[in-house]
């Protein structure tokens, strides 16, 4: 209730580090000198912080005083004992969109393949149902066994071959 009154005291965030900035900064970092390999000319860095924090602009976009280096891991072995790559970046990016194609019509076989053994297991159970009321229990358990074999998530005919066994 404190801060509600005094909206002041809620802004004490606003002075302190952020953990997002430094990811965003060590990111815009790795990425700065991949460009700087490729244009060869350095870059101007700009203050997007402004210089006062108003009601409507009072992001903070920068973080003073931090300066994040970024050191490669010293290993004792060399590169060229080192494992080579058994695959091409550009390859993987290039085999993506067959690969997704391969995998959607996977999945729509697999989808009519499982409607297909739903119809078979419907009609089983449907002729189970038939057994069950005549009085031919062992037929019956028969054809929800038949059923259970097409489709085994099937709670009914699962309880129904119960019953058979019960009768």
């Amino acid at each position: 209730m404190y801060s509600l009154q005094h909206p002041q005291n809620d802004e004490r965030f606003l002075d302190s580090e952020s953990k997002v900035e430094e990811v965003v900064k060590l990111l815009e970092s790795l990425r700065v000198p991949k460009e700087e390999e490729e244009e060869g000319h350095e870059t101007v860095e700009k203050d997007p912080k402004p210089t006062i924090v108003t009601e409507e602009d009072f992001i903070i976009t920068e973080r003073k005083n931090s300066i994040i280096e970024i050191t490669e891991p010293k290993d004792n072995v060399p590169r060229e004992k080192l494992k080579p790559r058994t695959f091409n970046r550009l390859d993987r990016s290039r085999d993506r969109f067959p690969f997704m194609r391969q995998v959607e019509m996977d999945l729509d076989q697999r989808s009519k393949a499982r409607l297909e053994r739903e119809r078979v297991a419907q009609n089983f159970r449907k002729l189970g149902n038939a057994e069950y009321r005549k009085g031919n229990y062992e037929t019956a358990m028969h054809m929800y066994t038949e059923a259970i074999e097409n489709i085994r998530d099937s709670h009914i005919l699962y309880i129904n071959r119960a019953l058979c066994f019960i009768k």
